[in-house]
């Protein structure tokens, strides 16, 4: 019932507990950070987002090795290959994302009364750094939660169209929730710091 005789853990059992390992890292990291650095937005995402992109990578690297019983090429199979043309997916990735991007602020700047000013200093710089690799480690894990090891157990227990099917029901409510936490979160810091 819950292993192939192979041993293997059955795809539906996988993906349930690697959806458990995911809520309860995505809760733990949120909490660490918000024990260290609860006031400031983007320093609790400096924590929480690295912290939660390698306890994803760790727990489902464990998934693999463990449920799954791949003893090679782990990384390859979470989505981050290491041989291959990688640099090259990256760089036509990357100039994409710029491409698209900029096609979606060019109406705004155009049609929008938007006035922008750059002030570049050693300060400025800086936070644009670290808001940059926030980004990145948002994005990739929630690539790894959303499209990684679990849609990939998912796929195999249900078939690819009924995956997607599934994700495609099941993220844009908790993209929602959690953009409705981030609202009242920083709606409530507004609040406590216009009191003081």
């Amino acid at each position: 019932m819950f292993t192939s005789p192979s041993g293997r853990l059955q795809p539906g059992w996988s993906f349930l507990l690697s959806l458990a390992f995911s809520l309860v890292a995505f809760v733990a990291c949120s909490f660490l950070a918000a024990v260290f650095e609860a006031e400031h937005v983007l320093r609790f995402e400096v924590i929480f987002r690295p912290l939660l992109a390698a306890a994803l990578f760790g727990i489902y690297f464990w998934l693999l090795t463990v449920a799954d019983h791949v003893e090679e090429q782990r990384t390859a199979a979470l989505g981050f290959p290491v041989l291959g043309r990688w640099k090259r997916q990256l760089g036509a990735g990357s100039l994409l994302g710029v491409i698209l991007a900029s096609l979606a602020v060019i109406p705004v700047m155009i049609w929008a009364d938007v006035t922008l000013n750059v002030h570049l200093n050693p300060r400025s710089m800086a936070r644009a750094a670290i808001v940059i690799l926030v980004l990145i480690f948002g994005a990739v894990a929630e690539e790894m939660m959303f499209r990684g090891y679990p849609f990939q157990r998912m796929e195999e227990a249900i078939g690819a169209v009924g995956a997607i099917a599934v994700f495609s029901v099941s993220v844009p409510p908790s993209r929602r929730r959690r953009m409705a936490a981030s609202v009242s979160r920083s709606s409530a810091r507004r609040s406590t710091s216009t009191r003081r």
